[in-house]
């Protein structure tokens, strides 16, 4: 068969070819399913894996043949409580009995688990966690910290988005309408989560580390708050009267660690929940049409520093309250219309400036955006000169130390690493003695700066080789 080694499976080559008696050619593919970048989903007891067949005979670009849908379902079982896409710890607490920690997602009306992992985005996500307390003492369980990433390990340097943190502060409710829910026990919480795409990856994990702690020992490290915004202060979940505790959630950090890490009256244990999906429903079918007649009940003004939108409801009755801009609920609310009234550093608006006419008149950039860098070398009465960037690395500090905590960008001379996991990406030159690229914004664990240090190289523009050159990684091509 010509070209039998053009045909993909998502982005995987055959394992076999064989030849029938009739003359005819089969190809098998052998791997496992997220192997060739198969998309997992979540549909009743069913998890169903979805990729494509490809044929090839010419590298790209050229278009491919033919490609053709591949669909696998298996079954999944409910254990009790725990979904399979749910990964439930096992907590020890020595001579008291064992201790089960649960995660999962829990349909809208909270009485039960989801039959689904595919939410609306920008709805509320119901996010139920327990500990399971059998023969041991009453305890209280909490979210200790909670971050959402691509992928469910948790590594350094992993891209990730900030939910809970500070022991227990949930961070969401102060961009967002996130909140804990009034508790139905105290072994159980559930966080109302205002679901986000996340700029890197279309699908969700919810990595949180879960504490099993006595109720009546409550302070600044062992705490569920909640930001109030008609206040504009932190509100202790389980007594309104000890909201001090939460005063700590603004600052760096709140008290030492040190007690948790001992295992001193509670158990610790790391849970991880996902893939979820958070679907826009405009890229959905038939949301063009959608789109197009939601223009006709919408009025948008503009000013530099903020938007007025007034949206008037002309076909159904809606529940205007739930309409959101962003994160951000209307400002006020008629029969038939909702006004927002915001300002553009409010419900995380996306400052679009990739033009690279000059200097940018901020450096804050919303995460997940795209900030474009530029390097230059003047060469004045100098040979022309290429202008390469070797390496780039980013940092929370402006110092790069041998133990500063780094994230790579760019590395093996010149391979814009940041371009396989995100969106990020060099921009076509307009002069060899410069080089623009396009890095999707992020953040580290600890701190909100990040300072990006590179190594400039002027090099010939004739001797290109694997060690002086500028490359990124194109989505679909591999």
């Amino acid at each position: 068969m010509p070209h039998a080694t053009r045909f993909f499976l998502g982005r995987c080559i055959p394992t076999d070819f064989a030849v029938l008696p009739t003359g005819e050619h089969q190809v098998f593919f052998n791997y496992k399913y997220m192997d060739c970048q198969s998309r997992r989903r979540l549909k009743g007891k069913k998890v169903i894996y979805q990729n494509e067949l490809t044929y090839r005979p010419k590298a790209r670009p050229v278009p491919a043949d033919f490609t053709y849908p591949v669909e696998c379902h298996t079954h999944r079982d409910h254990n009790k409580w725990i979904p399979k896409f749910s990964r439930p710890g096992l907590g020890i607490a020595e001579g008291r009995g064992e201790l089960v920690f649960h995660m999962a997602l829990l349909n809208e009306d909270l009485s039960g688990i989801s039959q689904s992992n595919e939410v609306p985005l920008g709805s509320m996500l119901p996010i139920w966690a327990a500990v399971e307390q059998k023969s041991h003492q009453p305890m209280l369980l909490l979210m200790d910290e909670c971050v959402a990433v691509a992928t469910p390990d948790l590594q350094p340097g992993t891209q990730y988005y900030p939910l809970v943190g500070n022991q227990g502060c949930l961070l969401a409710s102060k961009w967002g309408n996130s909140v804990f829910l009034p508790r139905y026990h105290s072994s159980a919480l559930v966080l109302h989560l205002q679901t986000f795409k996340l700029a890197f990856s279309e699908e969700v994990y919810i990595n949180c580390r879960l504490v099993a702690w006595d109720p009546a020992s409550l302070s600044q490290d062992k705490k569920a708050c909640n930001y109030v915004k008609e206040t504009g202060s932190w509100e202790l979940l389980d007594d309104v009267n000890n909201s001090h505790l939460c005063s700590c959630c603004d600052l760096s950090s709140c008290t030492s660690r040190h007690r948790r890490e001992t295992g001193s009256g509670g158990v610790v244990q790391n849970v991880v929940l996902g893939p979820l999906r958070f679907v826009d429903p405009s890229d959905k079918r038939g949301s063009r049409n959608s789109r197009a007649n939601s223009k006709r009940d919408m009025k948008l003004d503009c000013t530099p520093d903020a938007v007025t939108l007034v949206w008037t409801e002309t076909r159904s009755q809606r529940d205007l309250s739930l309409l959101r801009l962003g994160s951000c609920p209307p400002t006020s609310i008629s029969t038939r219309e909702a006004v927002f009234s915001v300002e553009f550093g409010d419900c995380n608006f996306r400052r679009k400036v990739d033009d690279f006419s000059g200097p940018a008149h901020s450096r804050h950039f919303a995460l997940g955006s795209l900030i474009p860098i530029k390097a230059t070398v003047a060469q004045v009465s100098h040979q022309p000169l290429l202008l390469l960037l070797d390496d780039c690395v980013a940092t929370p500090t402006p110092d790069l130390r041998s133990d500063s905590n780094v994230y790579p960008i760019i590395s093996n001379h010149g391979c814009l690493m940041d371009s396989k996991v995100a969106r990020s990406r060099f921009e076509p030159r307009l002069d060899s003695s410069e080089l623009r690229m396009s890095v999707q914004a992020f953040r580290f664990a600890l701190g909100t700066e990040v300072y990006i240090h590179c190594t400039l190289n002027a090099w010939d523009p004739n001797a290109l080789d694997q060690s002086k050159k500028a490359c990124h990684h194109v989505a679909g091509n591999g």
